[in-house]
């Protein structure tokens, strides 16, 4: 007679075959354990590895998503552009003025000759994050550290670079270099002083006297052919066009014929008098109508002869350029700037992490209050302006580094930006372009790593695949021993009348005990398995500890 075991004796035979058999059912529990573990700790590390893969790209961005630059070359922003930016940008949660530079920068004896400087303003955007202590990981107040134009933050991995590291002593002196214009303003006139005599052309005795403001010539001729030249090279190189005349200044003997003229930069020459006496010089200008567009070479010549055989000179107390305007003539000076480098000793009064997550994660170089930079920058333009901003930063969303933003989104949002941007008319070319540039790392960054995330992917499940069979073959394999070894047991039964339901299903509830207890463990397992994985990664990419997370999804708790 066949006899049928309830749920409830099929429970007592699990349950006696459990704390009979500890040891065999240990070991089963840990080959449950061990493939739990495998199967989740793969999962866990696959993800956790393409997350920080893309994490590790994306690090240099911050908390950037796209980059907004002035579509003339090396054009910059002004403050107010900021409210059109705005516009252009509704959804946009934070909008950062950056202002960036390259120096050289020395501490000690170790130099890194591009340094990248920016310069952000102190009320910044929280959505762009915080930044903190290398050190002590602690908020810092850039309000209070940045306190003048020589107080600078250092990020770590240009600290590194330098020779510092966490226990160096703050402040710190860095040595770097800025370009300063000196400016030079020349008046259009010719120097009256240092004219040489030509020898080549000077054929009898004269009498030169220059002392810069009265230029004095005369000469005691032979006979009608003889002649005296003198030049100077001191002209200023004019710029003909900003002039409608040349006004000379002369007095002198009637009968005196004066040759005086101009060398051009092509090496030809014109003459504003041409064997004239100085009455007739002093009372008339040139007009330089005819040569707009050309440039003085520098040098000028004047020739002195007599009309009459007898001793004749002239005086001349200004050669001066004119430029004609409705109230008067005006004289446009020659306004230059001559470059000088400018030494200067800044203070690192702190040093940012960073590797963190957030503002610290965009800088690799030094950071300095935006106003103190534009002041520096306006040493090397001419007309000192300080308004400059070089980028507007946008973000749409923030801690990029626990959730990035959905590439498609991303792109919907720069190609609507692209689209929505005013144009205007190139007065050269005739043709019409957009007035802002629109540039995303960030989308760049996620297209780069899409091959190199697939062929990683591609490996990384190949593997799982294999450990998953694996600790599926050898749960099967223990479970399978497990029944071999219990074929006496079984045939007891059998023998008593159970049937080969009861007997299957007191195994049954066994191998279930014995699953939920190693499933728990090896769940636990594979957790700290990722986790390590994780923390190993961290100094495998450099990116941080806090933006590496075990990525622990919903699919590997149920598998």
């Amino acid at each position: 007679m066949v006899k049928i075991l309830g749920l409830k004796s099929s429970f007592q035979i699990a349950w006696r075959s459990l704390s009979r058999r500890k040891t065999k059912n240990l070991s089963a529990i840990l080959a449950v354990t061990l493939g739990v573990t495998l199967l989740v700790g793969i999962t866990i590390t696959t993800d956790t590895l393409e997350n920080s893969f893309i994490t590790s790209l994306l690090q240099g961005e911050g908390e950037v998503d796209l980059a907004i630059t002035n579509s003339t070359r090396g054009g910059y922003f002004s403050i107010k552009e900021q409210d059109s930016i705005k516009n252009l940008v509704p959804d946009a949660i934070g909008i950062l003025p950056e202002l960036s530079t390259q120096l050289p920068a020395l501490i000690s004896s170790q130099f890194n000759p591009k340094m990248t400087l920016a310069g952000i303003p102190i009320d910044y955007p929280d959505t762009f994050g915080t930044f903190y202590d290398w050190k002590t990981g602690e908020q810092m107040n850039t309000n209070t550290l940045l306190d003048d134009n020589k107080s600078i933050l250092l990020s770590s991995n240009q600290a590194e670079k330098l020779g510092l590291n966490q226990d160096t002593n703050i402040p710190v002196t860095l040595t770097t270099e800025f370009t300063n214009l000196t400016t030079t303003i020349t008046p259009p006139i010719v120097p009256l002083s240092e004219w040489t005599i030509n020898t080549n052309l000077t054929n009898t005795k004269y009498v030169l006297n220059n002392n810069g403001s009265n230029l004095h010539l005369e000469l005691e001729p032979v006979d009608f052919t003889s002649m005296v030249t003198i030049y100077t090279p001191n002209c200023p190189p004019l710029n003909l066009t900003n002039y409608s005349n040349v006004n000379i200044t002369a007095s002198g003997t009637n009968n005196a014929a004066v040759l005086l003229g101009f060398f051009l930069e092509d090496g030809t020459s014109f003459e504003v008098a041409n064997w004239t006496d100085p009455a007739t010089i002093d009372s008339s200008t040139f007009d330089l109508t005819p040569y707009a567009g050309r440039t003085l070479r520098g040098d000028v010549y004047i020739a002195i002869r007599s009309l009459d055989g007898t001793q004749a000179g002239i005086d001349i107390t200004q050669i001066a350029f004119e430029t004609k305007t409705p109230n008067g003539t005006l004289r446009i000076p020659i306004i230059s700037f001559t470059p000088k480098i400018l030494r200067v000793e800044m203070q690192v009064v702190g040093i940012f992490d960073s590797n963190r997550p957030g503002i610290g994660s965009q800088h690799s170089g030094a950071i300095i209050r935006l106003d103190h930079l534009q002041e520096w920058l306006s040493l090397k333009d001419p007309n000192q302006k300080t308004d400059i901003i070089s980028t507007f930063l946008v973000s749409y969303k923030a801690d990029h580094f626990i959730l990035e933003i959905n590439e498609d989104y991303l792109r919907n949002k720069v190609e609507l930006l692209e689209n929505s941007i005013p144009e205007e008319l190139d007065p050269k070319t005739g043709k019409t372009h957009k007035i802002y540039e629109v540039t995303s790392n960030r989308l760049s960054s996620i297209g780069f790593a899409a091959f190199f995330i697939t062929l990683m992917s591609t490996m990384l499940t190949a593997l799982g695949f294999l450990i998953m069979l694996t600790g599926v073959l050898l749960i099967t394999n223990v479970q399978l021993m497990s029944v071999e070894d219990r074929e006496f047991q079984t045939g007891v039964l059998r023998a008593v009348g159970a049937n080969r339901g009861g007997i299957f299903q007191s195994i049954t509830i066994e191998n279930l005990f014995q699953g939920i207890i190693g499933g728990i463990l090896g769940l636990l397992g594979g957790l700290a398995f990722g986790q390590a994985v994780a923390m190993s990664i961290v100094s495998l990419f450099g990116t941080g500890e806090l933006s590496v997370h075990p990525v622990i999804s919903q699919e590997v708790v149920i598998l």
